[in-house]
């Protein structure tokens, strides 16, 4: 195995685990509860030094999806990302129209956050989230499946609200433009 010290595990899979955190509990304070909770019982264990790296990588994912419900119950409050926690999240500055879809998937409920996020955010196929989330491969695909159909659906209606709001407000300039105009003749 490429990484059987503590040190190679976090090194290869400790932004992984963070990033998935903050995804998930969107606060950063927290994210690091959970890193560090995460990794804390990959010390305690010592088996995992003899796994496959893969399987490192689904138990570490298991853990710290386990230690964010733990965190969600114990605060039980959630916030909202910040601009700066989704730069962090990708490690570059995102775009302005990426942050109307990042903040969208923020909204998601569990599982389909967490999917949307390894999936689109970290790269993984499907079988490997599968496989770190304990699920099926058919689950998984009709998980995302439906995400998107979800954010497809809210984006639309934020894109079709914001053409009505418009609409409105040239409406309305016009309206005054013509009356304004009518009244001094």
């Amino acid at each position: 195995m490429e990484h059987n010290t503590f040190e190679d595990a976090v090194d290869a899979w400790g932004d992984l685990v963070y990033r998935f955190a903050l995804t998930r509990l969107q606060n950063r304070e927290d994210a690091e509860d959970v890193f560090q909770n995460t990794f804390l019982k990959l010390l305690e264990y010592t088996e995992w030094e003899h796994w496959e790296k893969d399987h490192v990588r689904a138990w570490l994912v298991r853990i710290a999806m386990s230690e964010c419900a733990d965190v969600g119950r114990r605060r039980g409050r959630q916030s909202f990302l910040t601009e700066d926690d989704l730069a962090r999240l990708t490690e570059e500055p995102v775009p302005a129209d990426q942050t109307e879809v990042w903040d969208q998937v923020a909204d998601l409920d569990e599982p389909d956050r967490s999917i949307v996020y390894l999936h689109y955010g970290e790269g993984y196929s499907l079988k490997e989230i599968a496989q770190m989330l304990g699920i099926t491969y058919g689950n998984c695909r009709v998980i995302l499946h439906r995400a998107r159909k979800k954010l497809r659906e809210e984006l639309a209606g934020r894109e079709t609200a914001e053409r009505r709001r418009h609409g409105r407000i040239q409406e309305i300039s016009e309206y005054r433009e013509k009356h304004s105009c009518a009244g001094r003749t």
